[in-house]
Parts: C-alpha cells; structure tokens; sequence
C-alpha cells in the first residue's frame, strides 16, 4: 500500500506547484476571504476525500514506523505526525480561524494554525503545502520551517512539523473544516490567548505560544488593526 499512497501524495504535491504557479503568475492578491468546499479543493490536489485515509504512524523519535486508518488512528489514539502553519500578513497579523463543529478533535475551537495529519510516506513539507492550500487556499508562499516538537493528550498524540508563512493574498475558507476567520494583530492574539486559553485548540497554544513573538514580526505602529 505504501508505495501506491506515496505516489499518489507526490502527484498531488506537483499538481500544488503547478496550481501555484498559474495563481502566482496571474498577479491576484488582495484581502478577500471567501469559502470553497473541501470536496472541490481535494479533486483539484488529486484526493478522494471519500475514502477513510490512510495516515503515517511515528515513534517516540519521530520516525515514520507504520500506517493505520484515520479512524483508526483517531479511535485508538495512535502516534503520527502533523503539520502545523501560523500564517501573517505583512502587517504582522495572524490568520485566525474557528474550526467546524465537526471537526474529529477539538470541534468548534478557535485556531491560529493551520495544518493536519501526514498521509503515510507524505514528506512534511509537501504535506504542509498541500494543507494550506486545502484549509486556507493558498499557494506558492515559501514555508519557512521552524523546527519539530510533539504533542500529547487524551484526544491525539504526534509529532509536529512547525512552519510559518507570510501571505497578502486573498484567504479562501474549506466550509467543512474552517467556520471562520480572520487576520488579527500578533500583540491582541497573544493577549486573547492568556485570557481565554480555552476558546483555543489546546495543541496549537502548546507548540506555539512561546514561539509566536520569535517568529511573528509584528506590524508597525497604527497600522492595520482588526476587531471581532
């Protein structure tokens, strides 16, 4: 199975690229956030998202070491791997979203990351790319890696390939993961983090809240502001 699924992730990798390139060369950027489907977005990255997939299992050193189901993965609490992208604009603000109230683990929370799980035999950079493109609908940004940590609790356990991005693009929401979103100033972020830690996906505020000020350039004084 892996070398099938492996392939069929590297595919989907150059479809990305090329998408990106088209998108790039046409010049579009602007603030707009608008909602495609997940469904539409996957066709055009080459998944069937009809399937259960098949996800990559990692050890204690983060290694990958097998493959299960996402059901699977999810009902026993296996250990796998997963990207995790914090996205600013050149203002310095942080893309804010809130996930759907189906989402399989942490419904219905505020996220300033965005990302997932790591198809077996997926290279964590391709599949970044390819879940922020997914998520947000953006493409042909560099990633700039941060490093690798891991996360644990009763809900997922993994290991976390840390990456940000700078984009002034327009945002372009998955209605079946993202409800919301919106760019929000990196100083009010980290204030609405220690206020209200809970309203917050437990594993991005691990990961990265004593990472954001190293990594975030905020914007200049006076400049863009945002409200919600």
């Amino acid at each position: 199975m892996l070398p099938e699924v492996r392939r069929v992730l590297r595919l989907s990798a150059r479809r990305v690229g090329y998408v990106a390139a088209r998108r790039s060369s046409a010049g579009a950027v602007g603030p707009a956030v608008a909602v495609v489907g997940r469904r539409r977005s996957a066709r055009r990255f080459g998944y069937n998202w009809g399937m259960d997939e098949i996800v990559g299992l990692y050890d204690a050193e983060g290694r990958e070491c097998g493959s299960a189901p996402r059901s699977r993965v999810r009902a026993e609490n296996l250990r796998h791997a997963a990207s995790s992208i914090v996205v600013a604009d050149g203002a310095g603000r942080v893309f804010v979203h809130r996930r759907t109230t189906t989402k399989d683990v942490f419904p219905g929370l505020r996220d300033f990351a965005a990302g997932g799980v790591l198809g077996a035999g997926e290279d964590p950079d391709e599949g970044a790319a390819r879940e922020l493109a997914e998520e947000l609908g953006i493409t042909g940004t560099r990633l700039a890696k941060v490093g690798e940590d891991d996360y644990a609790d009763e809900h997922t356990d993994y290991r976390a390939f840390l990456y940000t991005a700078t984009w002034d693009g327009p945002v372009r929401l998955q209605p079946e993961e993202v409800s919301w979103g919106d760019w929000m100033p990196l100083a009010q972020l980290l204030a609405e983090i220690d206020a209200a830690a809970s309203d917050f996906v437990p594993d991005s505020v691990a990961l990265w809240r004593d990472r954001l000020a190293d990594e975030i350039m905020p914007g200049p004084a006076g400049g863009p502001g945002w409200s919600g």
